[in-house]
């Protein structure tokens, strides 16, 4: 995968150590482009940010964007145009873990990373969101005792230009693809004509196909509902 920087041409390996050392940081922005019935979603490049000027110039630039084409879209750009506007003033993505984690003299010099190694995969769902799983992941633990655990998080780590998407994840003891099919006719009216949205099996299991590190993430960054919680 691979993902813009917006980074001043002057700055070197050294020279970045050190102005992160001193404070700076690579953050990227929510924004959202309303269409009607659809809300895309999108993120900003990761830039690299110094100072609070620049954080404010960058903020406010995209959540110009959000005003001006947010709200276009009815009822879901009402409801989360707001939220991306939060998180863009409360400081945006913190992606600078991982952005060190896979720069190379050459990604830096052409400003474009490639991520090989990511610890940030997941956003938290906004608050809207956030209760829309919590209501149907509630209402299908009640139903039934084959369900150990439920997860939802907002994939990042996605091409540059492309759209983040929920990765939903179900533990069951059994029928895995019922529960698939069953939650996603739950969630369709309130989220699969607008987001794109993937299912992964989460249960404990030797499979050698399992995707350790990208279900850890899931249950750490995104949204978890067990048992106990329901």
């Amino acid at each position: 995968m691979q993902y813009k920087l917006i980074i001043d041409d002057d700055i070197d390996f050294v020279l970045l150590a050190e102005k992160i050392k001193n404070g700076g940081r690579f953050v990227v922005f929510s924004y959202c482009i309303g269409l009607g019935a659809v809300a895309l979603k999108r993120m900003s490049p990761a830039i690299f940010i110094e100072n609070e000027a620049a954080l404010h110039r960058y903020k406010k630039h995209y959540n110009r964007i959000n005003y001006i084409f947010g709200w276009w879209a009815v009822p879901y750009g009402l409801l989360h145009t707001p939220n991306y506007i939060i998180a863009n003033n409360k400081g945006g993505i913190d992606v600078t873990e991982d952005v060190l984690l896979n720069i190379t003299a050459a990604s830096l010099k052409e400003k474009r990373i490639e991520f090989l190694k990511t610890s940030m995969l997941f956003d938290f769902p906004d608050r809207d969101d956030e209760k829309i799983f919590r209501k149907h992941f509630k209402k299908m633990m009640d139903e039934t005792y084959e369900i150990k655990k439920l997860a939802a998080g907002w994939y990042l780590n996605v091409p540059f230009g492309s759209a983040p998407f929920y990765l939903i994840g179900i533990d069951a003891t059994d029928h895995y693809e019922k529960y698939t099919d069953n939650l996603k006719k739950r969630l369709y009216k309130d989220f699969f004509r607008r987001v794109q949205s993937q299912f992964i099996d989460i249960s404990e299991s030797e499979d050698l196909l399992r995707d350790t590190f990208l279900i850890d993430g899931l249950l750490k960054q995104g949204l978890l509902v067990t048992k106990t919680d329901a």
